[in-house]
């Protein structure tokens, strides 16, 4: 069976990159729409990627959006409400599949407050008393790649990845104490 093209936007970044490396993985032939040529996009040449610079003219069949799991129109932030415009647009493509990925904060968003907290000796932690299940790039990149993989099974669904449990200030900070 003759695997689909896919092309990956964002490939150079955190969770991209992950996405590209474990298609690349799977043996599918992967484009990479990155905004600039540099050491990162020269990088996936080497591993066999196709690299464009650009979004091009192209037959999509199966669209996956990695967007923010609060996305909805009444949100009170307007980048949230685009990004909820930028799924139902998204959706109504004729003939063109699409799953939604709404992941909560990365885990990599607490692991870049290391600094800070080392720097202060206070872990910077706004939601209180709420605990959060923080996903790694790692895994909201394999969900795309399931999504991507296996087109039909997942068209028209909507995904938030979470991470293994639910952790409060006192848990985070230990975790990455």
């Amino acid at each position: 069976m003759i695997k689909p093209r896919i092309a990956v936007t964002g490939a150079t970044g955190k969770t991209g990159s992950v996405v590209v490396t474990e298609l690349r993985r799977a043996g599918y032939p992967v484009r990479a729409i990155v905004h600039q040529e540099d050491g990162r996009s020269t990088r996936l040449k080497t591993h066999g990627v196709e690299v464009a610079v650009a979004a091009k003219e192209a037959r999509l069949e199966h669209i996956v959006g990695l967007t923010q799991w609060l996305a909805s129109p009444s949100h009170p932030s307007l980048m949230t409400r685009q990004l909820w415009l930028v799924d139902r647009m998204f959706s109504t493509i004729p003939g063109v599949a699409h799953t939604i990925i709404r992941p909560g904060i990365f885990a990599d968003a607490y692991l870049a407050t290391i600094g800070l907290a080392a720097h202060l000796g206070v872990f910077p932690w706004i939601w209180g008393g709420g605990r959060n299940a923080p996903p790694s790039n790692e895994d909201i990149a394999r969900v795309a790649v399931a999504a991507l993989m296996d087109p039909a099974r997942h068209a028209g669904k909507s995904y938030r990845p979470t991470g293994p449990e639910l952790l409060g200030v006192e848990d985070m900070a230990k975790a990455i104490g």
